[in-house]
């Protein structure tokens, strides 16, 4: 048997950092600990959000009747989805409750 060292890395590891976890912290489990904000860095975010996301402007924001009618529209379909797996369940039965009789 040969034993290996304690040094030496996996076959599938080459030791590059993907992401530097040094300064994450564990949380503890019994305690409420309110998460700390840079308001800074918060705004600074917002501003390069708002640069890369051009679609999202305030001039290009639905009314409230085309928000409706988009929001009935999914909807509607999303049911006849569901219609077409329930007649073809419905279906199944039928003919499993036809082949045992």
């Amino acid at each position: 048997m040969s034993r290996k060292r304690k040094n030496e890395l996996p076959a599938d590891d080459d030791g590059r950092t993907i992401v530097d976890m040094s300064g994450v912290e564990r949380p503890n489990l019994f305690t409420f600990r309110p998460i700390r904000r840079d308001t800074r860095a918060d705004e600074e975010r917002e501003q390069e959000t708002a640069d890369e996301r051009p679609w999202e402007k305030e001039k290009d924001k639905l009314s409230k009747a085309d928000t409706f009618r988009y929001v009935v529209g999914a909807t509607a379909a999303a049911l006849l989805i569901g219609a077409v797996f329930i007649i073809a369940a419905a279906l199944l039965i039928l003919i499993m409750i036809k082949v045992m009789q």
